[in-house]
């Protein structure tokens, strides 16, 4: 999802917002991802899972967050979520496009 968000950042910009993306995956590990047209958006690690635990997403059985995305407004309201489920073997097809996201923030 991160390279999606990347590709349509200047179209998200354009809307009026920003991206922050967060992960519990060290960012070291996603050097690949960042090496080549890294995001000019930040991307925050959550090693702890502190922050999915605090949106609702942390899933304790399998110890790791729920694949998800929100978009909260400038007044701090959630205005858009999804929360997807934990199949391994479908999270890149689960997760929302970044054109979905980019059709939720034009109904903003």
């Amino acid at each position: 999802m991160i390279r999606d968000l990347i590709s349509h950042y200047d179209q998200i910009r354009t809307l009026g917002a920003e991206i922050l993306a967060i992960s519990t995956v060290n960012l070291d590990d996603l050097s690949g991802v960042l090496s080549h047209n890294g995001p000019k958006f930040p991307l925050c690690a959550d090693a702890d899972a502190a922050i999915s635990k605090l949106y609702g997403v942390y899933n304790p059985r399998w110890q790791h967050p729920n694949p998800s995305a929100f978009l909260i407004d400038r007044e701090g309201i959630v205005r858009y979520r999804y929360i997807g489920g934990i199949v391994i073997q479908a999270i890149q097809s689960k997760l929302p496009r970044a054109t979905e996201l980019v059709e939720e923030l034009a109904k903003l």
